[in-house]
Order: C-alpha cells, then structure tokens, then sequence
C-alpha cells in the first residue's frame, strides 16, 4: 500500500534504520472498554484486507499528499526501496561545531 518507512529511531542516527509495517488486522475498542476481558467487553470492530486498507489509506491521506516543503522532504527520506542508491549519513558533533553557520543541503 504505502512505499514510505517506519523510523524506530524517529530520524535520529541511533542505528535502528528503517523497516517496514504491514498491518493485516486491526480491533478497535472504545476507551476503557479496551481493558475488559474478551468476553466481558462491548463488541470491538475489527478490520482486516481492503476494509482496513481504505481505513488506513483515508487516515493517511493528508500526509502523503501534503505539498510543504518539510513534508516533501520526509516523504524522501523514509521511500521504502531496498535497491535505492541514495545513503543518509547524519553530521558528527565534530562537524557540527567546525560548521557553526553551515547551512544543511536540501534533499
């Protein structure tokens, strides 16, 4: 469905890459209702296949359309593509505090 990346590290250089998420099932609950024993709680709704995929896809929407610059920008980072070329290195404080006034490149 989507191409993009999760980022367990939230973009910060803590080694933990990226990877990617595919949600097959989804049980939504309300509220505290969540915390009930199966038995003893209201019906949850539960999606899965295209259901869900819609669901995700209208929730999604907005994000992946935006046009900001900031948005187009994190769309590039996190494109899912095992045989993409392109490696994001993070500055090391050594270069940070040689390039005080450096402006970072655009992606």
């Amino acid at each position: 469905m989507s191409r993009l990346a999760w980022m367990p590290g939230q973009g910060k250089p803590s080694g933990l890459g990226s990877c990617k998420v595919e949600i097959e099932k989804a049980r939504f609950s309300a509220g505290l209702d969540r915390y009930a024993p199966e038995g003893l709680a209201p019906a949850r709704k539960t999606l899965g296949g295209a259901e869900l995929d819609t669901w995700i896809s209208g929730k999604t929407e907005p994000y992946r359309t935006l046009k900001t610059k900031t948005m187009q920008a994190f769309r590039k980072m996190t494109i899912f593509d095992v045989g993409d070329p392109r490696k994001f290195h993070y500055p090391s404080l050594n270069w940070f505090n040689a390039n005080p006034y450096r402006k970072l490149k655009p992606l």
